[in-house]
């Protein structure tokens, strides 16, 4: 039997996190036509929320439950794809992970089933980032999922933010399944043996000496220079695009990003003309630029094929924090803070 009342975070408006978040008592699930109810058991907390909740996400307003990542076991079901005592994990269709019942509709493709060996924690933390990451490299980058390459023929990828959510998940894809010879991450110096762990064949640290002046990347590393198949920005930020994507790009290769370039694009809400810079920027080097410049939008259709890598152990979400629900607030402003290796997960 469904309880009658269940508890969720829910962003009342914009603001602070420990202003605006709330942990509250809400109606318990009903189960609708061709939908599951999923007994939540981790939720992560992904940029996206935060910037909602910041007020930077067009065409949503609270109040809202946010969180797309879920990981849970089935306690309701009207599809006969998945039954009671199912557990799964994927991505949201409308939002509402960050609740202990979601009600989903599974039509999209967005959810699937866990290997028995899965941690619930890594599983809530996988479906956003896992796409995309293999967006940024396969339908943005052009890394052919299916291909299998001479040994240190396949494709040379750069990755920025290397240890972060996306970035961490990116180097194992690219290294484990999409036949990469050399994988180059960037990351902090204090992130670079992480980096390394997932998959790095070398690790620009910005941060020391030598990495300070990216533009001179290509006299440090002259191999480098104009050899790489995709360069993917996980994080957005201007300091990469110039110095990079000229110099070690080869022709007609793209950089992707998963982030827009405006300063402040996160906790705080973004001005007028921080908006209007940012769309000339991406109109610009979409048109314009010396080399082809790609936004990462992902949808559902390839998450089977990810969640099976994630399945067989290929992937794994590496998870920094795992923090009880109705601590939400300190999640959204450590994932905030933008220094988070791997994943932060709420846990129900």
């Amino acid at each position: 039997m469904l309880p009658a009342k269940a508890h969720a975070v829910i962003t009342q408006k914009t603001g602070p996190a420990n202003e605006v978040l709330s942990f509250e008592e809400v109606p318990g699930p009903v189960l609708k036509p061709n939908s599951v109810v999923i007994k939540v058991a981790a939720a992560s907390v992904n940029p996206v929320d935060f910037k909602f909740r910041a007020g930077n996400i067009a065409g949503m307003s609270p109040p809202k439950i946010a969180g797309g990542d879920v990981a849970g076991t089935i306690v309701a079901s009207s599809v006969p794809t998945f039954a009671v005592g199912d557990r799964v994990f994927g991505r949201t269709k409308s939002w509402g992970a960050h609740q202990e019942y979601l009600v989903h509709d599974p039509s999209d493709g967005g959810l699937v089933k866990m290997a028995p060996s899965l941690p619930f924690e890594e599983a809530g933390g996988a479906a956003i980032v896992a796409l995309t990451a293999y967006y940024g490299l396969v339908n943005y980058g052009g890394l052919l999922p299916d291909k299998e390459f001479e040994a240190g023929k396949g494709p040379r990828v750069l990755i920025v933010g290397a240890s972060g959510g996306v970035g961490h998940v990116a180097v194992q894809l690219a290294k484990r399944c999409l036949g990469a010879s050399f994988v180059v991450g960037v990351c902090s110096s204090k992130n670079a043996a992480f980096a390394r762990q997932m998959g790095c064949d070398e690790v620009v640290e910005y941060d020391k000496e030598e990495f300070k002046q990216l533009d001179k990347l290509a006299d440090l590393k002259p191999e480098w220079k104009g050899s790489f198949d995709v360069i993917y920005d996980t994080v957005g930020s201007d300091v990469f695009y110039h110095p990079l994507a000229p110099l070690l790009l080869r022709p007609g290769a793209p950089y992707t990003t998963a982030a827009v370039p405006v300063d402040g694009a996160g906790a705080k809400p973004v001005s007028l003309w921080s908006a209007v810079g940012m769309i000339g920027k991406v109109g610009y080097r979409t048109v314009l630029g010396a080399r082809p410049y790609r936004m990462v939008i992902p949808d559902n259709k390839e998450w089977t094929r990810i969640a099976g890598w994630i399945n067989e152990g290929k992937v794994k979400i590496h998870v920094q924090e795992k923090i009880p629900l109705q601590e939400a607030a300190r999640a959204h402003d450590l994932v905030a803070g933008g220094r988070v290796v791997g994943k932060v997960v709420l846990v129900v």
